[in-house]
C-alpha cells in the first residue's frame, strides 16, 4: 500500500490441482474463524479467500487499523475474481 508499505499484502498461492487448492482454502478459513486464528487480528478484520482454479488469493484488512484509503477498494476488487471461501465468524 503506498501510504503503508509494510501492510496490505495480497498473498497468492498456487497448488498442484483444484481439489488441493479448495481444501487448503477451507482449512485456512476454518483456522481464521477459530479462537487461535481470531486473536491474531483486530476484531473488525475482514478476510478474503478466493479460489481461481488451482490458485488461492488471500487478503485481510481492518477498517479500524487501515492507514491507506484504498484498502477497502482492494478488498472489493479482489472479491470479483474466482469463487469466495467464507471465513466463519
Amino acid at each position: 500500500m503506498p501510504a503503508d508499505p509494510i501492510h496490505g499484502y495480497i498473498v497468492v498461492y498456487e497448488f498442484p490441482d483444484v481439489a488441493t487448492a479448495a481444501a487448503a482454502g477451507h482449512d485456512l478459513a476454518t483456522y481464521l474463524g477459530s479462537g487461535p486464528g481470531r486473536v491474531q487480528f483486530p476484531s473488525d478484520v475482514q478476510h478474503l479467500i478466493r479460489q481461481l482454479g488451482t490458485t488461492l488469493v488471500i487478503y485481510s484488512w481492518s477498517p479500524s487499523a487501515a492507514t491507506d484509503p484504498h484498502e477497502d477498494r482492494i478488498f472489493s476488487d479482489l472479491s470479483t475474481i474466482g469463487v469466495g471461501i467464507d471465513v466463519p465468524r
